[in-house]
């Protein structure tokens, strides 16, 4: 349902992950904030369609002082889907529409949400490649994310949290459909990593995006197994 919106207004949309809702920020996507959002530091409002408004901030590409709030007292979770909206009145105000995965009215299945999100990922990416030129080599000066910096040995380092994730995840039961996905998901992933010595090919291969992105994600769905065991 949310891909049916459109708006003659800049927007984003972001697919709630498990590290969205537990942090005090959101990041909002590059492109977005070098076309719109100008200023690196800004006090924004976020506002529901019924009015109601949060007070927050953009600060250097994320949404701060406010988003956890937000997040709460709207009871987001992972699945839903926000677009924000822009719109300049005395102050910047991003109107959010949510979009509950609750209320689909087919269900999401754990692959078809996987397969959005690298939908989603793959957009990122070739938007920035247009943006940046290409990083060369197998070692890396940036990653051109605010607040994502270069890993050192960031394969090795993979490797070794995707075999945290298949140890850690055998605490859930085992015929629990969130098991079989994340044991079938990473295997691939590792499979690739052992396969590959290139970060470049790693990062072509899995298709979902910049390796410390993989990284990033990875140690996200450590929290997520470690919530669902208690």
């Amino acid at each position: 349902r949310s891909r049916k919106f459109k708006s003659k207004k800049p927007y984003f949309t972001v697919v709630m992950k498990s590290s969205y809702l537990y942090s005090h920020f959101l990041y909002v996507p590059q492109n977005f904030t070098k076309n719109y959002m100008k200023k690196e530091n800004n006090d924004i409002l976020l506002q529901l369609m019924d009015g109601r408004t949060w007070d927050a901030k953009f600060y250097f590409g994320k949404i701060k002082g406010g988003w956890k709030k937000f997040a709460a007292d709207n009871k987001l979770k992972k699945g839903d889907v926000c677009v924000f909206e822009l719109t300049k009145n005395k102050e910047i105000t991003l109107k959010v529409l949510i979009f509950r995965l609750e209320n689909e009215s087919h269900p999401t299945l754990p692959q078809e949400l996987i397969q959005r999100e690298k939908d989603r990922v793959k957009e990122k990416n070739t938007s920035r490649s247009k943006m940046y030129k290409p990083l060369m080599g197998r070692s890396k000066q940036t990653t051109e994310i605010v607040e994502l910096y270069d890993v050192p040995n960031a394969r090795e380092v993979l490797i070794e949290l995707y075999g945290k994730i298949l140890h850690e995840i055998q605490k859930v039961p085992k015929d629990h459909g969130y098991r079989k996905a994340v044991e079938r998901i990473i295997n691939e992933k590792l499979m690739v990593c052992q396969e590959e010595e290139d970060l470049k090919k790693i990062e072509s291969r899995l298709g979902c995006g910049q390796i410390e992105e993989l990284i990033e994600e990875a140690k996200d769905e450590l929290k997520l197994i470690d919530y669902m065991i208690k």
